[in-house]
C-alpha cells in the first residue's frame, strides 16, 4: 500500500507512482507506432476473419465467397496499415488480449493448412473458436486507447 509521511493513504502519491510507471513503460516501448500496429484491434480482427475464410475454402462448393471475403479482409488490412503509417493518428485502439489470441489462432491456422485434413471437424473447431473469441471480446472488452503522439494531442487541446 502506498502511504504518505503520516502513514495515511495519499491519492496524489498514487497518481505520481502511476505516472512514473507509465513513463517507464513508454521508455520500454521504443517504436510506439509499430507496437500499436501489432496490438491494434482492427488488424487482429481482420487477420482472424481472413484466416477463417481461408480455412473455410474446402468447406464450400463454390470457392468465390470465401476468396472474396478473405481478399476483402486483406485489402482492409492493407488500407488500415497505409492509413496508420501515412496519416499518423495520435491515438489507436489496442487490445493486447485479442493480439495474443490472434497469434495462437494463426498458429492453429498454419497447422491445419499444413496437414492433410481427413475430417471437417478441424474447420468446425476453427469456426467455434472464432465465434467464441469475438463473443468474449464483446462481453469483456479489454480495449485501451494507446497514445502515439502526446505532444500533438496537447497542441490540439490548446487550440
Amino acid at each position: 500500500m502506498i502511504n504518505d509521511k503520516e502513514g495515511g493513504f495519499s491519492v496524489a502519491l498514487l497518481l505520481n507512482k502511476f505516472k512514473q510507471l507509465q513513463q517507464d513503460i513508454m521508455i520500454i516501448i521504443k517504436q510506439k507506432r509499430l507496437y500499436a500496429f501489432f496490438n491494434s484491434k482492427v488488424i487482429n480482427s481482420m487477420m482472424l476473419i481472413m484466416e477463417l475464410f481461408i480455412l473455410l475454402i474446402p468447406c464450400f462448393n463454390d470457392v468465390t465467397v470465401p476468396i472474396i471475403c478473405g481478399a476483402a479482409s486483406l485489402l482492409l488490412i492493407i488500407g488500415y496499415t497505409v492509413w496508420l503509417f501515412v496519416k499518423k493518428p495520435a491515438k489507436i485502439t489496442v487490445n493486447k488480449w485479442l493480439s495474443e489470441i490472434s497469434s495462437l489462432y494463426t498458429i492453429y491456422f498454419l497447422i491445419v493448412i499444413a496437414m492433410d485434413k481427413f475430417s471437417i471437424w478441424w474447420d468446425i473447431f476453427a469456426v467455434l473458436v472464432f465465434i467464441s473469441i469475438f463473443f468474449i471480446s464483446l462481453i469483456k472488452p479489454k480495449d485501451r486507447v494507446f497514445l502515439l503522439d502526446s505532444q500533438s494531442l496537447e497542441s490540439k487541446k490548446t487550440v
